[in-house]
């Protein structure tokens, strides 16, 4: 993941349309100095095993620690393509999505989106 030490924020843009306004939140926008590539956003019944693997190695390798009082302090925390799917892209009747953003061809980030009824 080092081609993607340079994607940093490097800007902020004003949360309302007045930007005069002291009490204007702010929000820290993200440019990427090198170009970034979202992709259509695609049903989750037509996700394949492949992408999921890519979506799982990506959490796996640039996400998050267990906490002391877990069953595994320190490490890693891991996700597997196959719960990914379980969790995330169920049934292919349910309503489910899935949208990646790639840097030089490289998934650089993904998002689910999962409607409950």
């Amino acid at each position: 993941m080092d081609r993607f030490q340079d994607c940093v924020p490097n800007a902020t843009v004003p949360l309302s349309a007045d930007a005069s306004t002291s009490s204007s939140p702010t929000l820290r926008a993200v440019r990427f100095l090198t170009p970034a590539t979202a992709t259509p956003i695609f049903s989750g019944d037509i996700v394949t095993d492949a992408t999921l693997s890519s979506a799982a190695r990506l959490f796996s390798e640039n996400y998050g620690t267990w906490e002391e009082h877990s069953r595994n302090p320190g490490k890693t925390v891991k996700l597997g393509a196959r719960r990914l799917r379980e969790k995330y892209l169920p049934h292919p009747a349910a309503e489910s999505y899935y949208a990646t953003v790639t840097v030089d061809g490289d998934l650089a980030g993904n998002a689910f989106y999962r409607r409950w009824r």
